[in-house]
């Protein structure tokens, strides 16, 4: 099985669209109400399209779509990574080798990477600390788009 990584282009809205309408439905891998289908395309035309320091990584296997980075800058040389996995590739044990595959591009572009995850997100949890993010830290009371507090452990990759 061949993984394969490219950045996201505008081509891509739909199928990353659905991917985040599928995500909102895991406990773990979102917190607060689900945005609507306006709401989240408003958000990636928004935010990953206008901005040049925003960017997508798409991961395919054997040419089937896997998973999405989503990256949104924190300064010049910090990024933020929220981590997509499409239904048909959860619980394989894929999310530490996209994850390190992702962190060698953004090292490549002189990024580091942090992210900010649910704590009761225990899977991304391990799956990252398997791809080399160290914690560095947690936040007890960190706004969801909500508006209401939840906990959330911070991770690090240089």
């Amino acid at each position: 099985m061949v993984m394969k990584m490219r950045k996201a282009t505008e081509d891509d809205g739909e199928l990353l669209v659905e991917l985040i309408k599928e995500n909102q439905s895991l406990p773990t891998s979102y917190e607060g109400t689900p945005m609507t289908e306006e709401e989240i395309s408003s958000k990636i035309v928004d935010v990953l399209w206008k901005q040049d320091s925003n960017l997508v990584h798409m991961f395919y296997e054997d040419g089937k779509f896997m998973a999405a980075c989503f990256h949104e800058a924190q300064s010049k040389s910090v990024v933020n990574v929220h981590l997509h996995v499409h239904k048909d590739f959860r619980g394989k044990g894929k999310a530490s080798k996209i994850l390190m595959i992702d962190a060698i591009a953004c090292n490549i572009l002189n990024l580091k990477i942090l992210s900010l995850v649910p704590e009761n997100n225990l899977a991304l949890i391990k799956a990252m600390s398997n791809a080399g993010y160290r914690e560095c830290g947690r936040v007890p009371n960190c706004w969801n788009h909500d508006g209401k507090l939840i906990a959330r452990v911070v991770l690090f990759k240089e």
